[in-house]
């Protein structure tokens, strides 16, 4: 849901922002990127607050996000949305 709601704010400003777009693979994983706008060489991430979850532990799933995609040299800017 929130992905959608931001894709609605950010698509009529940003308009090469695309979604759900996949980094070169890393080992085993094959890192998917919420929304990306090439020219910037951003990527923006998406993440949930559920009940009962730890912030310390999503701010550990942005920072394992940001290692895969640092393997590919198009990316060199990460947002993320909490």
């Amino acid at each position: 849901m929130s992905r959608t709601l931001l894709w609605g704010v950010l698509a009529p400003l940003f308009p090469y922002l695309h979604a759900e777009e996949y980094a070169s693979p890393v080992g085993q994983k094959n890192p998917r990127m919420e929304l990306t706008i090439l020219s910037l060489g951003l990527v923006v991430e998406v993440k949930f607050d559920r009940p009962g979850a730890r912030f310390a532990d999503i701010v550990e799933e942005v920072v394992a996000d940001a290692s895969l995609y640092r393997s590919d040299s198009r990316w060199f800017s990460l947002v993320p949305f909490v």
